[in-house]
């Protein structure tokens, strides 16, 4: 019997570095700072990202033995596996070399505890994540909502997570000058200090765990919403951590643009919100452009669907190497947690596809050894096609 067959093979292509991008600015006073990186800065050095005033950035590897505290995790020992140091002038001292995302770092300036300055630092946004580790040397940041000038506190930001800031555990927060006894500063008061999203904390709660926010958001990706060139749909599970329903808005943001040296973003991605319509029993695709809501019961979970629409006229003008990007901004109903999501995707190609009409002859459900195929091809078409090592088949 003769079987006909029609054939697509696609070649695995290997796409470049891309991102979306969003500028975040630290206040930092003169000596001790501490702060959190919540996007990937590792585009260019810390010489050049950041200014004179800035004398050394010390990263803190979060790790589970801890075993090389001089005295204490509060104060920074180099040669130690706790931290990577970066000295500005002096490459003989420093280890680290680029500002990775999601961890939280040391940083001295020049000047008194009363010079305050302005640092912005371009990063690519990545999703939030945090490791507890059980010896209670926890350095962390957290992705806090900033309502107008003011952040959450920390008793309503913890309250699914009490363990954080309970009676028999520390919190300390970096207030500028040399180090010592008055810098940092132990936090007496959770229920009127404020969560800062650009500052990082010592936390010495002895406990395990990845909490980050309130709410979990977990992509199907690790890259978030990655469509890449042929990628149709992508699902975001989110979580509901706290004793009442919660009301999400999701808003669609623009990426800025791409830092020197980094590749140019022509447009922004084409999102969709995809849910099932049970009667007509198809999937709806409805265009994600302008904020809307998602409520979560007490709780519980909800999956979230997102989509892409590729025959967005920009997709299907743009060149097969034109990266689209940008990021869906997620905040709560409880004015906690505020997480930008980043979203790519690149136009689809059949650059590396042929298709041909095959013909076989001797099909079996039988594997009796292994074979190799091999095919003929005549301008792109399947002229013959043999196969050898079968026994027949």
């Amino acid at each position: 019997m003769n079987y006909f067959l029609a054939a697509c093979i696609s070649l695995l292509l290997v796409a470049p570095a891309v991102a979306q991008w969003k500028t975040t600015t630290y206040t930092l006073k003169g000596g001790w700072n501490a702060i959190y990186l919540t996007g990937d800065a590792t585009y260019d050095t810390p010489e050049n990202l950041l200014p004179s005033s800035v004398q050394e950035v010390w990263r803190w590897n979060p790790n589970p033995t801890q075993v090389g505290f001089t005295a204490s995790p509060l104060i920074p020992s180099s040669g130690t596996a706790e931290w990577s140091v970066w000295k500005r002038g002096i490459p003989a001292e420093s280890s680290l070399t680029q500002l990775i995302g999601q961890m939280a770092y040391l940083v001295k300036c020049s000047g008194a505890s009363t010079t305050s300055y302005s640092v912005p630092i371009t990063q690519s946004p990545q999703l939030p994540a945090n490791s507890w580790v059980r010896n209670g040397a926890n350095l962390l940041g957290f992705p806090t909502y900033k309502n107008g000038s003011t952040y959450p506190t920390l008793s309503s930001y913890f309250a699914t997570f009490p363990a954080a800031i309970a009676a028999n555990t520390r919190v300390y927060k970096y207030v500028g000058g040399d180090l010592g006894p008055g810098n940092p500063l132990q936090v007496f008061s959770p229920s009127s200090e404020r969560l800062d999203a650009t500052q990082s904390y010592w936390f010495s709660a002895e406990v395990t765990g990845d909490y980050y926010a309130p709410l979990e958001i977990s992509p199907s990706s690790n890259s978030g919403l990655a469509f890449g060139r042929d990628g149709s749909f992508i699902k975001v599970l989110v979580r509901n951590r706290s004793a009442a329903a919660v009301t999400l808005t999701l808003t669609p943001v623009d990426s800025e643009s791409a830092p020197a040296g980094q590749t140019g973003i022509v447009g922004k991605v084409p999102l969709t919100k995809r849910s099932f319509n049970a009667t007509s029993k198809a999937w709806i695709e409805t265009p994600i452009t302008a904020a809307y809501s998602e409520v979560i019961g007490t709780d519980s979970s909800v999956e979230l669907i997102f989509g892409i629409n590729r025959a967005d006229a920009m997709m299907t003008a743009a060149s097969s190497e034109a990266l689209f990007a940008s990021l869906l901004r997620i905040t709560d109903s409880s004015n906690l947690m505020d997480i930008y999501v980043p979203a790519t995707a690149q136009s689809s190609s059949l650059a590396g596809l042929w298709v041909g009409d095959v013909s076989l002859t001797n099909v079996s459900n039988k594997v009796s050894n292994g074979a190799q195929a091999t095919a003929t091809l005549t301008n792109g078409v399947i002229t013959g096609l043999t196969v050898d090592g079968s026994g027949g088949f």
